[in-house]
């Protein structure tokens, strides 16, 4: 199975989970001037958990993102409308019912072990969570091993979003993608098209394809891995965009992916 197909299949699981509604207007990304420093949450993912507070201060919120397990983790990201929490999400995924009261916000798709990344949007009070759809050892979904963490969010932070060092855009066409250098950047990504696309981010190791990351996943994750994920965003609606903390390492070719509408683009950073 290629790497697009099991990736889709996460894709696909969240989408029939949460229905097809966009990211709402309480989480949207704008440049301005200096990064969320007053409102900073971390967010460490291990087997099967996330550690993160219970309760977050709402406006401008910057999630740090870290990988502190062995295997990789995504950090799927929802609303839950009025009166609903994450027991009431556990339980339709547990059922397999679609939880129509469960807002799609677009989180990180993959992060490989010991990878970091940040995300900064503006949220507003209510129930939030984030769950992990990728394949166990066993595999099951992590999701199925208790990776599920709800928070809430409350009052409102005087942070900005910040300003992005670059932009990568993405239309029906294809993604548009600048100089990328070396070190962590301050990303925008942007969807200037007329439907959904996401921004998978991954750099296959010398040698490696999209085959042997299948097999990989398809494994238990056994051998070695055969790409880097250092982050970017799962599926945003037209006209939004997500502001992004991402590594990139000299010399590596990367991919941009939008793998439900068959669209990617590569480039090396220099």
């Amino acid at each position: 199975m290629k790497v697009g197909v099991v990736l889709a299949v996460v894709t696909t699981l969240l989408a029939a989970a949460c229905g097809n509604d966009q990211q709402d207007d309480s989480a949207g990304g704008s440049t301005s001037t200096t990064r969320a420093e007053s409102n900073v949450v971390e967010v460490a993912a291990t087997e099967y958990v996330y550690e993160m507070p219970e309760a977050v201060t709402g406006g401008v919120v910057t999630f740090d993102f870290s990988n502190q397990g062995a295997q990789p983790h995504e950090f799927a990201f929802v609303r839950l409308d009025d009166g609903k929490t994450v027991d009431d999400l556990k339980a339709a995924f547990e059922m397999r019912r679609e939880p129509k009261w469960a807002r799609d916000l677009a989180g990180v798709p993959v992060l490989s072990p010991g990878g970091s990344t940040a995300m900064t949007r503006e949220l507003e009070p209510g129930s939030y969570a984030f769950f992990c759809f990728l394949p166990a050892p066993d595999g099951m979904p992590h999701i199925a091993h208790g990776m599920i963490e709800g928070f809430d969010v409350s009052d409102e932070s005087d942070a900005q979003v910040p300003a992005a060092d670059f932009v990568i855009s993405v239309t029906e066409e294809g993604f548009s993608v600048p100089d990328v250098p070396a070190g962590r950047s301050t990303v925008e990504l942007r969807n200037e098209g007329r439907r959904p696309h996401e921004f998978a981010i991954l750099s296959f190791e010398a040698g490696k394809k999209e085959r042997d990351l299948g097999k990989w996943f398809n494994s238990g994750y056994k051998g070695e891995t055969p790409a880097l994920f250092p982050g970017g965003i799962q599926a945003i609606g037209p006209g939004e965009s997500v502001v992004m903390e991402i590594d990139f390492v000299a010399g590596r070719t990367y991919t941009v992916e939008d793998f439900p509408n068959d669209l990617r683009s590569k480039f090396i950073v220099r």
